[in-house]
């Protein structure tokens, strides 16, 4: 398979993401929600396979300031089924995190995914995410794990 291609999502990528939302989600975002991630506090970074967009991640920014590290917030990350366990999200991942932290400065990264979600739950402890709390019905009927990771 060919390397993924890890861009800035544009508004022309919308429909793209909110097709990835209704393949991966029992809650999809709408088109509305997803373009959140094309300004400021918030951004997203969408990979493509052979031109077609496979997956993204959305998130929000709160720049350093006043002594304290920058911080992010992972809002949404998915990757169609067919083109899962290629190194996609890991891929995502990374450039979010280098596109946060050019400079090396501290940043702190946050996440919540789902109790069930044992593939994601692998993926962040892989890179280096720390689970470090619940969050009780979070999504519903299901609870939500906290994650993080201090760079």
């Amino acid at each position: 398979m060919t390397a993924a291609i890890i861009r800035p999502v544009t508004p022309e990528d919308l429909a793209a993401l909110a097709a990835i939302e209704q393949a991966c989600f029992p809650d999809p975002w709408a088109v509305s929600a997803l373009g959140i991630l094309t300004a400021p506090p918030y951004g997203g970074l969408c990979a493509l396979l052979d031109g077609a967009v496979v997956g993204y991640v959305g998130w929000m920014f709160i720049p350093a300031g006043d002594g304290m590290a920058a911080e992010a917030e992972i809002t949404r990350i998915a990757v169609l089924p067919a083109a899962r366990r290629c190194g996609i999200g890991r891929a995502l991942l990374d450039a979010m995190i280098a596109r946060l932290r050019p400079d090396g400065a501290p940043l702190s990264v946050y996440l919540d995914v789902r109790a069930s979600n044992c593939a994601a739950q692998t993926l962040y402890a892989s890179c280096g995410f720390v689970r470090h709390g619940v969050r009780p019905r979070f999504y519903g009927d299901e609870d939500a794990f906290e994650y993080s990771l201090h760079l």
